[in-house]
């Protein structure tokens, strides 16, 4: 009885003060460190806005955040569509600049990724149309 009573005083302190009672994570940042495994996430998106840099049109707030502790060899982003006939775009700013690029499964890469944050905005080829995408962060093939 004592636990239960003890149960439920937390429950309504955490209810009270706002403070989840699990860590709660932010499912569009992702941190990566060497020797991470694939790193895949999911979603739908519309084109919004023209991009003055990019060939596409994407949401004016990025989709993904990413962090990249220790600079990382090789990796690849690679942004799939998963609606017919819609192609998507994606579009990465970091502290060594801007990557773009579009297609049914668009994949941009680099030999050396610095470290420091990442903005990726992913969108479409079209204004105001919607695609469902899947982006995965792996380590190119030796």
């Amino acid at each position: 009885m004592r636990a239960v009573l003890l149960l439920f005083i937390i429950a309504v302190l955490a209810w009270v003060t706002g403070c989840p009672l699990a860590p709660t994570t932010d499912p569009s940042t992702i941190t990566l460190d060497s020797g991470f495994s694939v790193e895949v996430r999911s979603g739908n998106t519309t084109g919004q806005d023209e991009s003055a840099v990019c060939s596409g049109f994407f949401p004016r707030a990025p989709t993904l955040r990413l962090t990249i502790a220790v600079g990382l060899p090789d990796m690849i982003i690679r942004v799939e569509s998963m609606t017919a006939d819609a192609d998507v775009a994606v579009l990465v700013r970091g502290p060594d600049g801007t990557l773009c690029a579009s297609g049914a499964r668009p994949e941009l890469a680099r030999e050396f990724w610095q470290s420091g944050e990442y903005e990726i905005f992913v969108g479409t080829t079209e204004r105001d149309t919607s695609a469902d995408y899947r982006v995965a962060f792996f380590e190119a093939p030796a």
